[in-house]
């Protein structure tokens, strides 16, 4: 959605679907990289279900035109 604090469309949340049902209660970590890999945001939350979203918090929001990757990372 806008964002405010950076004046233009940005990355608010992460929306994962597609989670295995044996991923559920696990730790789901993702990073927000720049076009030039520099890490932007880091959000992390419990797996819930088969989708989860993982809101960014408004002192990390990612300017959409400066987002260059996304990873995941589901674990113990």
């Amino acid at each position: 959605g806008y964002a405010e604090k950076v004046g233009a469309f940005a990355v608010t949340s992460v929306t994962l679907s597609g989670i295995s049902a044996a991923c559920i209660g696990r730790h789901v970590a993702v990073a927000l990289t720049g076009s030039d890999g520099r890490p932007m945001a880091s959000v992390s939350t419990q797996v819930t279900g088969a989708e989860t979203t993982l809101n960014v918090p408004e002192t990390s929001t990612v300017a959409a035109e400066q987002l260059g990757g996304v990873s995941v990372v589901i674990t113990d």
